[in-house]
């Protein structure tokens, strides 16, 4: 018989954990990636990885705006009598 720990794993219970933990491994990999790459040129290393990790934040932006517009409910008036 499970323990309570084991009970407490639930999927619904570990999703969120899960997506926390694949955005926050995702950008690990790409800063890793973007200083590995600085390394190979030194005198442009903060400019890289800079320039690098603004790139990705605006394309997060753009792509949660997208779709927080694309999956917008349209909404019928409100009458108030």
């Amino acid at each position: 018989m499970p323990g309570p720990n084991i009970e407490q794993l639930e999927a619904t219970r570990l999703m969120p954990f899960q997506r926390a933990l694949t955005f926050y491994l995702a950008a690990v990999a790409v800063y890793v990636t973007l200083t590995l790459l600085a390394d190979l040129i030194k005198r442009y290393r903060l400019t890289i990885v800079n320039l690098g990790v603004a790139g990705i934040l605006l394309t997060l932006l753009c792509i949660s705006l997208s779709t927080a517009l694309l999956f917008r409910k349209a909404t019928a008036p409100s009458i108030r009598s």
